[in-house]
């Protein structure tokens, strides 16, 4: 019987240590991924040539009043920056719905996404599946859905729970910013690559 008793009290503590190990080991490994700045695709709305030396990745929500504060605080230097093919901006949409609305913008209409902040409203209504099919064309349609599902992948493995949210290369901005702070980190980034 005491036998017994003492493989049941060696079970438990082997279980607790094998706990305890596990928690230390894979909890990192989670924090990593969440962090992992280099998982985030190329897929949004690309403002400018892809080949930039400087990536932006932008999560924003047009519905959002810190989203706009920020585009109109960053704009024209973002916009600069674009014309001069240092920056390329890959907008990410968080609210699929609205995705499904807008026209398709070329990767010379930056302002454009100024225009949807303020009227906001005309595409904030979900259409059904075949008017956002007709109006955006099946393609469009098809690759803004992928689009939307990795973004929601991308957003849950950074743990991005603030928008907007961008990420200079590997440096995360949470929040609104002013111009010459933007333009503070993206001036570093880009002399850090010459």
């Amino acid at each position: 019987m005491k036998s017994k008793s003492k493989m049941n009290k060696l079970l438990i503590l082997m279980g607790a240590i094998l706990l305890i190990v596990g928690v230390f080991i894979i909890k990192p490994i989670e924090l990593n991924k969440k962090n992992n700045a280099n998982s985030i695709t190329d897929k949004g709305m690309i403002f400018g040539d892809i080949n930039a030396p400087v990536k932006i990745y932008e999560y924003s929500d047009f519905n959002c009043p810190d989203c706009k504060k920020l585009n109109e605080n960053i704009g024209d230097t973002l916009l600069e920056y674009i014309n001069d093919k240092k920056v390329v901006l890959i907008f990410k949409l968080t609210n699929e719905n609205m995705y499904l609305n807008i026209p398709k913008l070329s990767t010379e209409d930056y302002k454009e996404l100024d225009k949807i902040f303020n009227e906001k409203d005309k595409y904030t209504n979900p259409q059904t599946e075949e008017d956002s099919k007709s109006y955006l064309g099946e393609d469009l349609y098809n690759e803004r859905k992928n689009h939307s599902k990795e973004i929601k992948k991308e957003i849950e493995d950074l743990n991005i729970t603030v928008i907007p949210t961008l990420y200079l290369g590997t440096e995360k901005m949470v929040g609104v910013y002013k111009e010459d702070e933007f333009k503070q980190i993206v001036e570093n980034i880009l002399n850090s690559k010459k």
